[in-house]
């Protein structure tokens, strides 16, 4: 039998075990809630999308289209890619089963699905697509697939509604900065994968503002 000392030296190890194991889980789920902002702080590093990208006789095509009376934007019809690539501020709540994220681009809300569900059998394709994500250490992980076939940035980088994205996103800089390292993975726009890398940075004075996108007039409906 064990002695009265050395129960209790094991019930004391049993704590210390319990307690570094709630630290860990501690340290594994960052919270992301707040306003963020693009390039505030010093430290924010600054956003990267490759200059030279591999596309294919398909994507090209779509790419003439940025920025032209086809370009789906000048119908206010802007997703997923454009409004987290624009710079408009940002919202993120976060809960154990979710993450929102509130964009004042557009007021587009997004929703990644934390509570370990899978994407359905059958995506209806629309502007956000369908995310789901997990955590792994640190870092949220973000699977989307379903977003209709749009653009990243107001310059033109096309993705097809075929697209399937992964994000690495976590918090830099003592939580001041998030970093979100997408990759994209599109075989019917590209001839490989490729990845972005977002950098936004905290900024608690700012508010979300009222977006006003107004279809011109003298447009022909697409």
């Amino acid at each position: 039998m064990l002695s009265r000392n050395k129960k209790i030296n094991f019930n004391q190890f049993v704590l210390f075990l319990i307690v570094i194991f709630l630290n860990q889980q501690t340290v594994a789920k960052p919270n992301f809630s707040g306003i963020w902002i693009s390039g505030v702080s010093v430290s924010a590093r600054d956003s990267f999308w490759p200059k030279d990208l591999p596309l294919t006789e398909l994507g090209r095509e779509a790419q003439k289209k940025a920025g032209t009376l086809e370009d789906p934007a000048f119908q206010c019809i802007i997703g997923f890619g454009r409004i987290i690539s624009a710079g408009f501020p940002t919202e993120i709540i976060q809960t154990d089963q979710q993450v929102t994220i509130l964009y004042e681009y557009n007021h587009q809300v997004r929703r990644i699905f934390t509570d370990g569900r899978e994407h359905p059998k059958k995506v209806r394709p629309s502007l956000m697509g369908h995310s789901i994500g997990y955590w792994n250490e640190s870092t949220l992980i973000v699977d989307t697939v379903g977003a209709k076939s749009l653009f990243f940035r107001l310059g033109g980088i096309p993705y097809s509604d075929k697209a399937h994205f992964i994000e690495k996103i976590r918090l830099l800089d003592d939580g001041e900065t998030l970093e979100n390292i997408i990759m994209i993975d599109d075989s019917e726009f590209y001839t490989q994968k490729w990845e972005a890398r977002i950098y936004l940075s905290l900024d608690p004075t700012t508010t979300i503002l009222e977006y006003d996108c107004t279809v011109r007039e003298h447009l022909e409906p697409i």
